[in-house]
């Protein structure tokens, strides 16, 4: 099943990684519910922006803004925020915007309509929860919060404030996640019982540790004043604990759980976020999760690392986020009576050995469509032949 629509939003959620800027400006177009105080959007009107956090994601979104902003003009971005010296000088070169330190001032202004959040994983609720009570709307990378009581949080305020709140899951945007939603929804798989998936890396270096070019890489003028380091590790506000200023902490902060939960708060996220896009959003009845650090010892986060999810709706999901070997697992959702495998080229769906009898014919009475064609299957240590959809 390789035939793919391409929704108009695919024009910005597969391009240069930045969709978090215009996922969000996208969304403020089509579904704005108010404007931010004192504005009044006429229907041709530009978005103002603001972006709180100019990093290495930061400035993906902030490059894509300002392209699209010549190029559409559909979106202005006005305002940014960094603590980080540096990466507020280079901000503000690159955009011609306005500069803070403080992401405060940059929310008290009532010409801005909306922020894009890529800061570290920390400060994603207080900043979503700040700008919502400022007024504005939200795009907020994920995570959205890193427990449980911050997103529960976020999640009053959100509907309390009725102002819009996406979280950056591109995944969830792409094609081949919501026609694995219509093969489910049609039935042929049978009751759905179990969903796997993975997102595995390695490297000689170990994971997140940037060096040069990258915009993550540590670089020497970077101090405790020059970070606003008390102002970042933002223990004043419960977010994470004191300490004293460490370059390796502030450049890498994906390696500690202070600041977040790893390959689960950084990559397993966009991925459980896309499946759930296949099989229906519902909580969970039981979450566990197991792993330890057995090749990365320059952190406190597990470099290998499994989770069961239990649904209400009687399947399992299995993900494993392992960094330091890079096999992974196929994203696949299987059934009873068929099986379900999605990756970068869309969906193929092929019948569980016991059902392959007229399940063509039962595919195309669902509406199901696209190209029948030999596909292999790993049973029992070896392939079975099949034919997929």
């Amino acid at each position: 099943m390789t035939d793919r629509r391409k929704p108009t939003r695919r024009e910005f959620v597969r391009t240069a990684g930045a969709t978090a800027a215009l996922g969000m400006s996208g969304t403020f177009l089509a579904a704005h519910s108010r404007p931010a105080a004192a504005r009044v959007l006429g229907a041709n009107e530009r978005v103002n922006l603001g972006v709180i956090g100019c990093g290495w994601r930061g400035g993906q979104h902030m490059k894509e803004l300002v392209r699209r902003q010549k190029e559409k003009g559909d979106c202005q971005l006005v305002a940014v925020s960094d603590l980080y010296v540096r990466r507020l000088r280079e901000a503000e070169e690159l955009t011609g915007a306005k500069g803070y330190r403080d992401y405060n001032e940059l929310l008290a202004r009532d010409d801005i309509d909306g922020i894009i959040t890529p800061t570290p994983w920390h400060w994603h609720a207080k900043i979503s929860l700040d700008a919502m009570n400022a007024g504005k709307d939200v795009y907020v990378e994920t995570p959205m919060a890193i427990n449980i009581d911050d997103a529960k949080e976020v999640y009053e305020t959100q509907v309390r404030q009725k102002r819009i709140l996406e979280v950056g899951n591109q995944m969830a945007c792409w094609d081949e996640y919501h026609r694995a939603r219509e093969v489910v929804q049609s039935g042929v798989l049978g009751k759905i019982v179990l969903m796997t998936a993975s997102w595995a890396r390695n490297s000689r270096e170990g994971q997140w540790n940037y060096v040069a070019p990258h915009a993550c890489a540590i670089t020497e003028d970077a101090t405790a004043q020059t970070t606003n380091w008390p102002i970042w590790q933002g223990w004043s506000f419960g977010l994470a604990p004191q300490r004293d200023f460490d370059r390796e902490r502030f450049f890498r902060f994906r390696k500690y759980r202070g600041y977040g939960g790893g390959s689960a708060s950084d990559l397993l996220c966009h991925t459980l976020g896309a499946m759930l896009v296949a099989t229906g959003h519902e909580f969970p009845l039981k979450v566990s999760s197991a792993g330890g650090q057995y090749v990365e010892f320059d952190r406190d986060i597990y470099d290998t690392y499994i989770t069961t999810i239990e649904y209400p709706s009687q399947y399992t999901t299995v993900l494993d986020g392992t960094m330091v070997s890079e096999y992974t697992w196929p994203e696949v959702i299987r059934g009873h009576e068929g099986v379900l495998v999605i990756d970068r080229e869309g969906v193929t769906v092929a019948p569980e050995r016991p059902f392959e009898k007229d399940f063509e014919d039962r595919c195309e009475k669902a509406g199901l469509k696209g190209e029948w064609t030999d596909v292999e299957l790993p049973r029992w240590g070896r392939m079975r032949k099949a034919r997929g959809l």
